[in-house]
């Protein structure tokens, strides 16, 4: 207990009751504990600085000018006497409320039970969630998915601020000399080929005596290989590599973990590997939710791993597998059951757990 005692010292305290980073956010228990410990502390602050000496001060001042009165030195003594007690009393009871915040406070993901440690925490940097969701999280930063209106970009549509031209996307506006092209979601180039902007068709080069290039137009990886959004229970196809429940069981995941995420695939991405970070295609939301399973960027910092780490391989189908994998491993489907998150990944979960 002796670190508790050292940690009481850091009093008095005069800072704000409520900590900065849960007065514009829906407050967690980590903040509540927070609270509960200034205001513990506040208390023993204005007990201990200003009502602890004038109690001792008046009780002094009775013995001075009571030298010889039996009743103006016992009223003196009884005055010390509980100013000693109330102080003994008001540092018991910050001790005890803090061992049982530091209880309460305990997550999974912490084994450092101590309670010198977590009284460290509680007054530090702070050791369970301050916020039941951020400003980032209500606006979509921190949720991994879309909006809930429906999944991200579908197979064969073009990023915002790109119109359809045959089999591509072009930026091209009337009057413009030179275009930009990109490929629409879902689509790549087959044999091997480059993608060329200034065309929007695919380039296949070989060398040799023989060799030059031929053009061919993107074609649609995945526009056949998805399950049906908006179907409770739909599954990625059997023949879509990325997300069938048969291609996720081969990269590691139990059955009942490869059934549900396929589902979720489909109610986040309609299983399209493709899909970039939301805000690319709509720079006006703040989600960064991309790829198969909708993996946001701060998730997928916490969770990628080896050559997946940098989030540019969000899009990656085999990335996305592993980190999500390793997500749901250590966190079950939280990521997918928020109060603001797809409604519908609850069903996936509820089917098939």
């Amino acid at each position: 207990m002796l670190p508790l005692v050292a940690h009481a010292t850091a009093i008095p305290f005069f800072g704000q009751i409520v900590p900065t980073e849960a007065q514009t956010c829906a407050a967690g228990f980590g903040a509540f504990a927070q609270v509960v410990n200034n205001i513990i502390a506040f208390a023993i602050t204005i007990g201990i600085v200003f009502v602890a000496p004038l109690s001792i001060a008046y009780g002094g001042f009775l013995y001075v000018v009571n030298p010889v009165n039996p009743s103006g030195r016992a009223k003196a003594n009884k005055i010390l006497l509980n100013t000693i007690v109330g102080i003994v009393i008001a540092l018991a009871a910050w001790l005890i409320v803090d061992v049982v915040l530091t209880v309460l406070t305990v997550t999974d993901t912490k084994t450092e039970g101590s309670v010198d440690y977590w009284s460290g925490k509680l007054f530090g940097d702070g050791s369970a969630e301050d916020c039941l969701l951020t400003d980032a999280q209500i606006s979509n930063e921190a949720l991994n998915q879309a909006p809930a209106t429906g999944p991200g970009p579908t197979t064969g549509s073009c990023p915002e601020g790109y119109t359809q031209n045959g089999s591509s996307c072009t930026s091209c506006n009337e009057g413009d000399t030179e275009c930009s092209y990109t490929l629409p979601y879902g689509s790549s180039c087959s044999g091997g080929g480059t993608f060329v902007s200034t065309t929007g068709q695919c380039q296949v080069c070989t060398e040799g005596d023989e060799g030059g290039c031929t053009t061919s137009s993107p074609v649609s990886t995945y526009a056949t290989n998805t399950g049906t959004y908006g179907v409770s229970g739909a599954q990625c196809a059997s023949d879509n590599t990325a997300c069938s429940v048969s291609s996720l069981e081969s990269a590691g995941y139990s059955s009942s973990q490869a059934n549900t995420m396929s589902c979720i695939a489909v109610i986040e991405s309609t299983g399209n590997p493709n899909t970039l970070p939301y805000n690319i295609a709509h720079p006006t939301s703040n989600s960064t939710a991309c790829g198969t399973f909708q993996i946001v960027q701060t998730t997928w910092k916490a969770y990628a791993s080896g050559s997946c780490t940098d989030f540019s391989n969000c899009t990656s189908a085999k990335c996305n597998t592993e980190t999500a994998l390793t997500m749901i491993s250590k966190n079950g489907y939280k990521d997918y059951t928020c109060a603001t998150c797809n409604s519908k990944a609850q069903g996936c979960i509820d089917k098939y757990k």
